[in-house]
């Protein structure tokens, strides 16, 4: 299932991206780009657009995001991916709950439900 552009927004906001806005009184509509935590542009093709949902940005951004105590397993078999949290620990808490498991046939999109999920479903 692919995320609507709220909860894509959402999720990258709560990896510490964030939209940057250009705009000033000299130059209305100038625009804004998604950058990181250290002001460096999130998506070089196109800095406007939110990054895409792929691999490399969630192991980048929303991966060292999770707490040290939530190991993540992800395996692909027979073109279905999982991601897997075997301990999974909404917050500190709760001891441990059930294992979070997410199954896709895009890779990107299991890992990113699995951490959308373990951030909470915000």
């Amino acid at each position: 299932m692919k995320p609507t552009k709220e909860q894509i927004r959402e999720f990258w906001e709560q990896c510490g991206l964030r939209y940057e806005c250009y705009d000033s009184p000299a130059s209305p509509n100038m625009g804004g780009a998604w950058v990181d935590a250290n002001g460096k542009f999130a998506n070089f093709d196109e800095p406007s657009e939110m990054p895409p949902i792929d691999l490399n940005n969630l192991f980048k951004y929303a991966v060292p995001k999770l707490p040290s105590n939530m190991p993540v397993m992800f395996s692909y078999f027979m073109g279905e991916a999982e991601a897997i949290f075997p301990a999974y620990f909404p917050d500190e808490e709760d001891l441990m709950s059930e294992p979070l498991s997410v199954k896709d046939s895009d890779p990107a999109l299991a890992l990113f439900w699995a951490i959308y999920k373990a951030f909470g479903d915000k």
